[in-house]
């Protein structure tokens, strides 16, 4: 009888040790659906603007180590939201969106960039003023133009 115990004992353990195990979730998590849209639209904007294979891996492995995470993860999330269609095309649209935002942003950054390159040159003491001016200031000359 003891023995009958000992044995029933250890198959409830091992059913519950089974049911334990086979609960669990197997596979890569799934990257939260935020991150996964600025990763995915960065991913489409360096896609669309390196042509070179060599910079667009550069870009895509320096994109993927700063945000930790690995391009597995990121296949395994699309063929994640892919089983779920609405959601899909949520996403898709809110990754279309971001893309917009980062294309904005990058337009205001452009102005400040050609403010500092309209710059005026100085000139040193004793030194001739650049030929761009020397060429402006002798057309303006000629045609009398003030």
């Amino acid at each position: 009888m003891f023995l009958q115990r000992i044995s029933l004992n250890m198959i409830i353990v091992l059913l519950l040790t089974l049911l334990n195990v086979s609960c669990q979730k197997s596979g890569p998590t799934v990257i939260k659906e935020e991150k996964f849209i600025e990763i995915y639209a960065r991913l489409n904007i360096i896609n669309h603007l390196s042509a070179n294979k060599e910079f667009y891996d550069k870009l895509v492995s320096e994109l993927l180590t700063l945000n930790k995470v690995s391009l597995a993860e990121i296949n395994a999330a699309v063929e994640y939201y892919k089983l779920q269609p609405e959601r899909w095309v949520t996403i898709l649209e809110k990754v279309r969106e971001r893309i917009k935002k980062l294309k904005l942003e990058r337009i205001k950054q452009v102005p400040q960039v050609r403010e500092k390159a309209e710059e005026p040159v100085k000139a040193r003491p004793g030194k001739k003023p650049p030929a761009r001016k020397r060429r402006k200031k002798r057309i303006i000359e000629e045609h009398n133009i003030r």
